[in-house]
């Protein structure tokens, strides 16, 4: 059993979700998606090898056919304020070993399955241990359809599920998203409810802009997709634009300094010898810091300067690598280390 230590609940952090789980097709409330953002937590630590003394303790422990047992505090689901409320932590997550998820296969199979097999509840310590299905698992490790990045507490704050997972979606976003209504509704899980496209607006799509605009650090504008049958009558909705802008009244300013370019060249001023656009892929997608830029800026600017489509190619063939690696800087860093000795450019 491997056991990491995880932060306290109280800090906030900006928390990185595998595209395929911000898009995994399923019927859950709001307790079925804080549960999702919480097992996505754990493995993300899991990835980064951190371990922050004295905070929570999350269990994780891998069995010979690849099951995976997650411990928690059954608390990491309940809203704030509601802490105690233990007997509907048990009757959501209940209903978790029952409600199906669906996704496509790296193979491209469809697969059908639950997001927890079991559910062991301990009075004596208040943890609920929960056993995962393998492929769920590899389906949260796997950034090879890209990620979402968005601030974990608001995550946690939302008490829509179509709020949430619309949040998730859009958080970081600066280009408009499209989909068709059949794909959104799946996505959703709810295929046979809003049979009228005007409903789905109405139920969905603007009690969550609502509440997203009240709480989140990004939420949306919309414009309904209208398309004519056969080129005639009335044109009918058959999909909605999401349009993200960002709030920042919203968002937490610490976390956004740790982001934000122009604090970042007043701190570090080696930061700005890279470009803006290298700088923040090297933070918000490969796992860096200021510091660590700062550190590593000679071999950094060499990489820019000798290795062909520098930005565009090479660094993002890094990045599934790198979320991966228990050292992410250092993973990248010797990638380019040993790209420049194959250019044959002395560092």
């Amino acid at each position: 059993m491997q056991t990491i230590v995880l932060r306290n609940m109280g800090e906030n952090k900006d928390l990185v979700q595998s595209f395929k789980m911000t898009t995994i097709r399923n019927s859950f409330g709001v307790y079925g998606q804080r549960t999702i953002i919480r097992l996505v937590e754990a493995s993300q630590y899991l990835l980064e090898g951190k371990q922050i003394g004295d905070c929570i303790t999350y269990e994780i422990d891998k069995s010979l056919w690849g099951e995976v047992r997650v411990k928690m505090p059954i608390t990491a689901i309940l809203p704030r304020g509601d802490e105690s409320n233990h007997l509907e932590a048990k009757k959501q997550l209940k209903k978790l070993v029952a409600l199906p998820l669906e996704y496509e296969a790296p193979n491209g199979d469809w697969v059908a399955t639950t997001l927890i097999s079991k559910v062991v509840f301990s009075k004596a310590t208040g943890e609920a241990a929960l056993t995962i299905q393998p492929e769920i698992w590899e389906a949260i490790l796997d950034f090879s359809k890209g990620f979402r990045r968005f601030e974990l507490n608001k995550a946690l704050e939302l008490k829509s599920a179509y709020s949430l997972r619309l949040y998730q979606l859009i958080s970081g976003q600066e280009r408009p998203l499209s989909y068709t209504l059949p794909a959104l509704k799946k996505m959703f899980g709810v295929e046979k409810k809003y049979p009228r496209p005007a409903d789905f607006i109405k139920r969905v799509v603007i009690p969550a802009k609502e509440e997203l605009d009240a709480v989140a650090p990004y939420s949306f504008d919309y414009k309904p997709i209208l398309e004519r049958k056969s080129g005639r009558g009335k044109a009918g909705i058959t999909g909605i634009t999401f349009i993200p802008y960002f709030q920042p009244k919203n968002r937490d300013q610490e976390l956004e300094e740790k982001h934000d370019f122009n604090t970042l060249k007043r701190r570090y001023p080696g930061v700005v010898s890279l470009p803006q656009s290298v700088t923040n892929y090297l933070i918000h997608t490969l796992g860096f810091t200021a510091p660590g830029i700062e550190n590593n800026k000679q071999v950094l600017l060499q990489g820019y300067q000798y290795i062909q489509d520098f930005e565009t190619t090479f660094l993002r063939k890094l990045a599934n690598g790198s979320r991966k690696a228990k050292n992410p800087q250092g993973y990248v860093i010797k990638a380019i280390k040993s790209q420049l000795k194959e250019n044959g450019i002395q560092i």
